[in-house]
């Protein structure tokens, strides 16, 4: 009974606080419309793949350039280009240019790529060997990158032969990214989720104002939208 009365109670201050209520009520679907509003036109987002072929090719087979090619071609549904696939040719350079930020990750391929294919297509042993990815771990873009990468590499091998495949798929961390605690890994996002809560907090300031007549009282005063934002939201996050 007395959770009853308790619920009551908050169900009634929220009655009286219209302005908080509908905040509250708007504030997730406002994010989801804004999100639909960016990705609404099939997908734009381009993620940078810096590819090192060091396939030699086999015979008449070039099959690095046929995956380069696969990964060039790989699309959103509409057309645009999932992938922007840099090719690089020196290793430091192109770790350089991962530490930087210009790309998501980094796809190397082996010198006896075509040969192994090849030995797949024959069904022969032609030895094996891997395709490596090389990254910040910690990123979260490099996750999609190289799982976008692997996808179009798996497909690319299943294209040319249906039986077990001796190409892996191995993983080198860029940096300390491999050695990060779990604490170093969520503080950015516990950062970026503060911000929110207090961008929040700051909005129903102003409705509170709003609503308490405050706002119409300063504008008699000659008080400025900068001057009314710029001292009272920063001496509200202080006071809180």
């Amino acid at each position: 009974m007395r959770l009853w009365n308790v619920f009551i109670k908050c169900a009634r201050e929220q009655k009286r606080d219209l302005w908080v209520l509908m905040l509250s009520l708007a504030f997730a679907p406002l994010f989801v419309l804004i999100y639909w509003l960016m990705t609404s036109a099939g997908g734009s987002t381009t993620y940078g793949l810096l590819v090192i072929n060091q396939d030699k090719g086999y015979q008449n087979l070039k099959a690095g350039e046929a995956l380069v090619s696969q990964l060039k071609g790989f699309s959103y549904e509409n057309g645009a280009p999932f992938l922007k696939v840099i090719e690089e040719i020196d290793l430091t350079t192109a770790e350089e240019r991962l530490h930087n930020r210009e790309a998501a990750a980094l796809l190397i391929i082996p010198e006896n790529f075509s040969e192994v294919v090849d030995g797949m297509k024959d069904g022969r042993e032609a030895g094996s060997t891997s395709l490596e990815f090389v990254g910040d771990l910690t990123y979260p873009t490099y996750t999609v990158a190289a799982v976008s990468a692997m996808t179009v590499a798996e497909t690319y091998l299943t294209s040319m032969s249906k039986i077990n495949r001796p190409v892996g798929f191995l993983e080198t961390p860029l940096g300390a990214s491999a050695s990060r605690s779990e604490f170093e890994n969520y503080m950015p996002g516990l950062f970026i989720f503060a911000v929110i809560i207090t961008i929040f907090q700051a909005a129903m300031l102003v409705a509170r104002e709003s609503e308490g007549g405050k706002l119409i009282r300063l504008r008699m005063a000659g008080v400025s939208s900068f001057e009314f934002l710029g001292a009272s939201l920063p001496g509200w996050c202080w006071y809180r």
